[in-house]
């Protein structure tokens, strides 16, 4: 998963670009991108999306479906 999230941030920022360069709103608009592309890892959600659904479940819930939630996640690895 680490070397897929490399790949897309290669997209923004080419291999060897010295980061300390990046300013600021271009870091944000690269993570706000990021997090709003589906993937199949999360059954084609937004890490967004699963994030959301996350905090709500928790607020609702509490903290013992957000285990049930992380296990259905993992399934699908």
């Amino acid at each position: 998963m680490n070397e897929n999230h490399n790949g897309l941030i290669r997209q923004y920022l080419p291999k060897g670009m010295e980061l300390d360069k990046v300013a600021d709103e271009k870091v944000s608009l690269i993570q706000n991108k990021l997090n709003n592309r589906p993937r199949k890892l999360l059954d084609y959600k937004t890490p967004n999306e699963v994030y959301e659904a996350m905090r709500l479940a928790a607020s609702l819930h509490g903290v013992a479906l957000m285990a049930e939630i992380r296990v259905g996640i993992r399934n699908h690895l």
